[in-house]
């Protein structure tokens, strides 16, 4: 009896984890279209990596999508009307998490911060973009407006969804960061 018990536990177990699976496991593009407020289901993703995991769930989400010319101008379309998306430029913070800033001073003398959301060998994962919209997303437990970067750059740890449109190539990069 009690071994029936157990093999109908584990049956129930795993009828239940299927049932409760997410849908952004199958197609990754909806948890995107749903963190950014927009849909690029259109898009094909052409690179993908993600360093989350161990205890605290540290790590990094970085995802590609590539459109075709017509789905790239409808998804440009959406951006404009969208007022979580800006238009570039990026911020000063916001370019200095994605690729650095260096320089000299007189007080200080040659200083260099950043890149933060690089791959393994230091190198920025966002290609340079000149024309398109980005969206920043602060997900730090203590900030107060999601859009606002100011302070992102004064803190010991991150977590923030970023993410631009390159509206030249029709390409998505987007970003999950946490420390």
């Amino acid at each position: 009896m009690k071994k029936h018990s157990a093999i109908f536990c584990l049956i129930l177990s795993a009828i239940l984890m299927t049932a409760c699976s997410s849908p952004f496991a199958a197609d990754p593009t909806l948890r995107l279209s749903s963190a950014l407020d927009v849909d690029i289901s259109k898009g094909e993703i052409t690179q993908s990596s993600d360093t989350h995991g161990g205890f605290l769930g540290d790590g990094c989400l970085f995802m590609t999508l590539d459109f075709d010319d017509e789905d790239g101008q409808a998804l440009a379309a959406q951006l404009t009307e969208n007022p979580a998306w800006s238009s570039l430029p990026l911020t000063d913070h916001l370019s200095t998490l994605l690729y650095g800033i260096s320089g000299s001073s007189p007080s200080v003398g040659p200083y260099s911060v950043g890149p933060y959301v690089t791959d393994s060998d230091g190198n920025a994962l966002f290609p340079a973009v000149e024309n398109g919209y980005y969206c920043f997303i602060d997900r730090y437990s203590d900030a107060t407006d999601p859009k606002d970067d100011t302070e992102v750059l004064s803190r010991h740890s991150f977590n923030f969804t970023i993410a631009i449109y390159d509206t030249d190539n029709n390409q998505l990069s987007y970003c999950e960061f946490d420390t």
